[in-house]
């Protein structure tokens, strides 16, 4: 390791433009402070479509820097993905650019990786307060579901705010999947981890990016992706519900032997009827989350398009 290692930030950037160029600025001047490391930028503009275009092109750098644009948007995770890509550092931190990520959490992340030799150092936040009840709902049960198999664990709470070692990173460059699921890939890897717990700050401009709607799809990729769970679970549905059936059958044969059987009614027989066809077309559906997957992965389309990227060299 450098007498003073040099640290990449990946800043992904999705309609920030508002508050991106503050956050640069409050973010230099905290860097100032940390003179035992010297820091470069790789921001990922993923395919805003308000001024962040503008406002980085037209921003002054105090250090090194790399601002990547993306044809179109592409995701966070295809974001994290091109910067990891394009970091140089022997660390790389990812951290968001809405003040989310507390700057004191940032240093103990690069205290803990470099003092304590650890080859990643996550952050996971102590609360989640500031959701919605039917989010946290569905959080607890997305991380239930994607634990219960027998692959790395993934560790609750924990998001992209975390620093990774230069070997980390290209692990993490080595595994060619196209629909990637970071949270996924970081526990997959594996390595020497340590998690730092801090509290999410309050957005200082814009909203948030992710709806429902768009949590669950994410939560599904990542299901897909890391466990395959959810076919056990309709193995094992579909066996009792055989076995059930095999039961009620043989009830109905000893019924009829003994002349003590009733005329089946309509309502039973319609309920019975949509009850199984339900069943059958979720499972069905559930193989074809594993089959779309594989159709998106065989396809070998590039996770991300660039369309030009702005470099700046700058001596800390």
């Amino acid at each position: 390791m450098a007498t003073h290692p040099c640290i990449s930030l990946v800043i992904p950037v999705f309609n920030e433009g508002d508050g991106i160029c503050r956050f640069l600025d409050t973010l230099d001047k905290h860097l100032d402070t940390l003179s035992n490391y010297t820091f470069e930028y790789i921001i990922i503009n993923d395919g805003s479509d308000d001024h962040s275009d503008d406002a980085l092109t037209n921003y002054t750098f105090s250090r090194s820097s790399k601002v990547i644009h993306f044809s179109r948007n592409f995701g966070k995770e295809s974001a994290v993905t091109a910067g990891l890509a394009h970091a140089s550092g022997d660390a790389v931190l990812i951290i968001d650019a809405d003040f989310q990520h507390p700057f004191s959490v940032m240093d103990e992340l690069i205290h803990t990786c470099f003092t304590d030799d650890f080859d990643m150092v996550y952050a996971v936040r102590n609360n989640r307060k500031d959701e919605g009840l039917l989010k946290r709902a569905l959080t607890h049960c997305f991380y239930k579901l994607v634990n219960m198999g027998r692959g790395p664990k993934l560790p609750i709470d924990a998001g992209d705010f975390r620093i990774m070692s230069r070997k980390v990173v290209d692990a993490l460059l080595s595994c060619t999947e196209r629909v990637r699921f970071m949270k996924g890939l970081y526990a997959w890897v594996g390595f020497k981890t340590k998690a730092i717990e801090f509290a999410v700050c309050e957005r200082q401009h814009g909203k948030s990016k992710w709806n429902i709607a768009q949590l669950i799809r994410y939560a599904i990729r990542g299901i897909v992706g890391f466990t395959d769970i959810p076919l056990k679970i309709w193995t094992i549905i579909g066996f009792f519900i055989s076995f059930a059936s095999f039961l009620y059958g043989a009830y109905n044969i000893v019924m009829a032997l003994t002349h003590k059987i009733d005329v089946p009614g309509y309502a039973t027989l319609v309920t019975a009827i949509f009850f199984f066809g339900g069943i059958q077309l979720l499972s069905i559906g559930i193989i074809g989350e594993y089959l779309s997957r594989v159709f998106q992965e065989v396809k070998g389309r590039p996770t991300y398009l660039i369309r030009d990227i702005h470099e700046s060299h700058k001596n800390d």
